[in-house]
């Protein structure tokens, strides 16, 4: 006899099966027919990667406490990579195809406990995330994105499910997840941690639930502390100061002519005159910087491989305490100016993150996207899906999920099972709209999925 319990369980394992079968096929497809490759060429040219010589000469120990321009892990998976002696692809295509298996599986459970049922959860993970053209262009680059956007959703999953069940074993898996994330991408704050306790304590009153957070928020917060000890910056990145620079450089009015101007009244400091991530030689100048460290990821000018800018150098530490102050005192005179480049940053987060190519195609493997302009049944389908006409037009279809999210905002709140993780999505959209004006399309990827998922099972739950 066969109860219905365990009819309901073997309906969850089938879709779930169903979801993975569906990820292998569409990845075999793609690889096998339409011929997409794992492009690893961001290994030589990429802003947030040290040298590729560097990486793979310095010891684990060194690259790690003179990184200041990232958080460390995707440097440090860069830097076994390389140490490893084996062609790179041959060991992150197959980490990032488990990623993308990883993410298909955590979001069609996340389904299922925010009420939608096994088949309309494999429906919508296919439709928003395995099928998504999004998915296979961030899956077989190799940056941090992919990373993230696993990361993010087994938090997403196993901080629900912790919630629900208070089983301790689930709140480790989210906040490990968590503190990956912290120490892979910048806008994943320190900060996140004790609102998360606090928010632990408010909802379900575990003392266990706190300590696990402030002891799992450690190997963040020593990241933060050996870049205040060595370099003066209490952050995970030497770059924040230009990123915020960037958000008001180039709007309307708001050119270097208007800032030198600014600088002679002695309102900005000189570093708030030059372009954002200007080469590390031109600061130096303008800031009067002369200090030698004798190591050459933070004294040398180029990178010795491509001779490219190295942003790692150890001016920038020093320019983004300055550009901190900056833009603090023009946000307190002119805060007009950062609400305009926040609206025209948030229209650039409503595009599908495959529109990334738009504007960035020289990032990727050609032949890549060869292929991908040769698929445009399948993005046009998907431009349709998100409401996207090209060019300057905004995507309708995320206006849309976030009016709803919002609408829905009150209910998920008072849910203890949802209110979290509805925080912790106000949290990302807020900082991928305020600190960058023309990759927030790459940025929402990291948690678009969760977001899909998240909005449709509170409206389901609300019918």
């Amino acid at each position: 006899m066969v109860f219905k319990g365990e009819q309901a369980l073997g309906r969850r394992h089938t879709w779930l099966l169903a979801t993975l079968i569906l990820f292998a096929l569409s990845r075999l497809l793609l690889r096998g027919v339409v011929g997409i490759r794992f492009d690893t060429s961001s290994l030589v040219w990429a802003w947030q990667l040290l040298d590729p010589l560097w990486l793979k000469e310095e010891s684990v120990l060194n690259i790690l406490k003179n990184l200041h321009m990232q958080p460390p892990l995707f440097n440090l998976l860069t830097a076994l990579t390389l140490k490893a002696g084996i062609p790179p692809e041959g060991v992150l295509d197959p980490l990032f195809l488990l990623m993308g298996a990883g993410i298909s599986a955590f979001l069609y459970l996340l389904g299922l406990e925010m009420g939608i049922r096994p088949k309309p959860s494999f429906a919508l993970v296919g439709v928003s995330f395995v099928l998504n053209p999004s998915s296979i262009l961030y899956e077989t680059w190799y940056f941090y994105t992919y990373m993230t956007a696993f990361l993010t959703s087994a938090l997403a999953l196993f901080l629900v499910r912790f919630v629900r069940t208070r089983r301790t074993s689930y709140l480790v898996v989210a906040l490990l997840s968590l503190s990956l994330l912290t120490l892979t991408r910048a806008s994943y704050h320190l900060v996140i941690f004790p609102l998360l306790a606090a928010a632990l304590w408010y909802s379900v009153r575990l003392k266990r639930a706190v300590v696990l957070v402030l002891l799992m928020s450690t190997p963040t917060l020593l990241w933060y502390l050996k870049n205040l000890l060595l370099f003066g910056l209490f952050s995970p990145s030497s770059w924040i100061g230009m990123n915020l620079q960037k958000m008001v450089w180039g709007m309307p009015g708001w050119d270097g002519k208007r800032f030198q101007t600014l600088h002679d009244k002695g309102m900005l400091s000189a570093a708030m005159t030059l372009p954002p991530f200007s080469p590390p030689e031109v600061y130096a100048e303008r800031v009067e910087w002369e200090k030698n460290y004798g190591v050459p990821s933070l004294d040398s000018l180029r990178e010795p491989t491509t001779g490219g800018v190295n942003y790692n150098h150890a001016v920038y530490p020093k320019v983004s305490r300055l550009l901190l102050r900056d833009n603090l005192n023009l946000f307190l005179r002119h805060p007009y100016v950062y609400f305009r480049a926040t609206l025209s940053s948030f229209k650039t987060f409503t595009l599908p993150p495959y529109a990334y190519l738009d504007g960035f195609r020289g990032l990727f493997d050609g032949v890549n996207v060869e292929k991908f302009e040769s698929l445009k049944v399948w993005t046009g389908f998907y431009n349709l899906l998100y409401g996207w006409f090209g060019g300057r037009s905004p995507g309708i279809t995320t206006l849309l999920l976030i009016a709803a999210f919002l609408l829905l905002l009150p209910s998920l709140l008072r849910r203890p099972d949802t209110a979290l993780l509805s925080l912790l999505m106000l949290y990302l959209i807020g900082v991928h709209t305020a600190f960058e004006r023309r990759e927030n399309m790459r940025f929402k990827f990291q948690f678009e999925g969760v977001m899909v998922v998240l909005v449709v099972g509170a409206a389901v739950r609300s019918e």
